[in-house]
Formats: structure tokens, C-alpha cells, sequence
């Protein structure tokens, strides 16, 4: 819930920053804001912002419809996101191009990234004795930041395609910590435990309009 107040949040502020910046002339050489979406993660709404010729500063409201992987057994389970997932993104950019018009080419930047994800898992553990089903209910957040490169082209009517590449640190909160190896109920919740955090790539596939 807090995590979808934080997006409705920056959708607001993006939404009323660009209005009061509608009124600026929007040639193809000064545009300075982009509405974009990334076709990776389809119901994504983002909105960038260019402070001078160089810079950027972007917010992003994120979403991801539910999904699945896996068998119950499986070393992990049959792992599903119970609910849509939400979260946000802020970037901040350097455009190393030197092109006139802003917000063009090859860019340099750093991003921050927070999502909430309540993820259900369903695991048959079996034993010389018999087999039973577990079943789990693990509320999550993944907190995650890095750094990124990548290129954006700015068409002469304003249709933009945005893409990136990043690696960064991740960190997975709310994964319980169990210490009790005999009880097998409670296995998965250590095999998810090794991936609470890491190292880890981020790709992003975005299209957009700028004005």
C-alpha cells in the first residue's frame, strides 16, 4: 500500500510539472520533456525532465501484472506473484552527445529503484515417510540502485525510443530468516534467503512522446 501511495505520488508531481511547462516552445531542438512507457514492464508510466543540454532527471510509477514460474517440485517451488507488483524509479542522466537538440543520444546515469512484490510459493516436499504439500505467503520489497547506459533518439515529431541497460546492487526485504534446518515446512523460506541480495543487471526498453 505504501509503495503504491509513493507512485500516485510521483505520477501527481510529474503530471503537474509538465503542465506548467506546456507552455515553452517545443521545436524539435528544445523539448525538454518525455512521457514515456517501457514495453518491458507494460503498464509503466514515466516522465523526464532535461535541465540544460546535458542533464536529465526522470521519474517512473511501475507496475507488473501477475506472473508465475516453476513446479511444486522444483528445488524452489511453484513461485508466483500473488498480487501486481508496484513500485517506482528515479534517474538522473548525462547526455554525452553533442547533438543541439537536448535530450538526444548516448547517455551516462544512475538510478534508484524500489518495488513491492507479494509473492506466493507452493512446494511438495516428499520424504521416505510421506509428502506433503507447503504452502507460503511472503510479503516482500525489492530496493535496488546502480548505474546505467544507454541511448535515446528523439524523432522530429516527438515519438522517442528509449534504451538502457544497468547493473546494480539489490537488496529483497521481509524474507523471514529461519535457523531450523529440521523442519522441512520451512526449507524454501532458507533457499530464498540466497538471493536477499546481490548483484544484478536492469534493462529497460521504453517509447515515448516529447514536447
Amino acid at each position: 500500500m505504501r509503495a503504491r501511495v509513493k507512485i500516485y505520488a510521483f505520477i501527481l508531481l510529474s503530471i503537474g510539472v509538465a503542465t506548467s511547462l506546456k507552455s515553452q516552445e517545443t521545436t524539435s531542438k528544445n523539448r525538454l520533456n518525455v512521457l514515456k512507457t517501457n514495453i518491458l514492464s507494460p503498464l509503466s508510466i514515466g516522465y523526464e525532465r532535461g535541465i540544460g543540454q546535458h542533464f536529465s532527471l526522470g521519474a517512473y510509477g511501475l507496475y507488473f501484472p501477475s506472473f508465475s514460474f516453476g513446479q511444486p517440485n522444483d528445488v524452489l517451488g511453484h513461485v508466483s506473484l500473488a498480487d501486481l507488483s508496484s513500485g517506482f524509479t528515479v534517474e538522473a542522466r548525462y547526455y554525452t552527445s553533442k547533438q543541439k537538440a537536448p535530450l538526444n543520444g548516448l547517455y551516462l546515469g544512475g538510478y534508484y529503484l524500489f518495488r513491492i512484490a507479494d509473492v506466493f510459493v507452493h512446494k511438495t516436499v516428499t520424504s521416505s515417510n510421506n509428502r506433503s504439500d507447503v504452502k507460503a505467503y511472503i510479503p516482500s520489497d525489492l530496493t535496488s540502485y546502480g548505474l546505467m547506459i544507454g541511448k535515446q533518439k528523439m524523432r522530429t515529431k516527438g515519438f522517442t525510443t528509449d534504451v538502457n541497460f544497468g547493473i546494480g546492487y539489490y537488496s529483497v526485504g521481509n524474507i523471514p530468516t529461519i535457523t531450523d534446518d529440521n523442519n522441512e515446512s520451512f526449507k524454501i523460506f532458507n533457499q530464498l534467503s540466497k538471493l536477499r541480495s546481490g548483484i544484478g543487471p536492469r534493462v529497460n526498453l521504453c517509447l515515448g512522446y516529447a514536447f
